[in-house]
């Protein structure tokens, strides 16, 4: 995890070297999409089943797999 000093400007991302992903945080959310072959293929052991729905201004999405992302 590499979370160096930034500018304020600059949008929050956590970055994993070993398998050299970039990962933008939302700030103001508590759970975000992840592309699933992303989490396949990097955090294979760390996917359950946990359905949600995500509710944007654009209207509302479900999820049915979350997975934790190791900082």
């Amino acid at each position: 995890m590499n979370l160096e000093k930034r500018t304020i400007s600059e949008l929050p991302y956590v970055l994993i070297p070993k398998s050299n992903l970039k990962i933008l945080i939302d700030t103001g959310s508590t759970k975000s999409y992840c592309n699933p072959t992303i989490a396949e293929n990097f955090f294979q052991n760390k996917i359950r089943k946990e359905p949600f729905i995500v509710k944007t201004a654009h209207g509302s999405s479900r999820g049915n797999f979350t997975t934790l992302v190791p900082c």
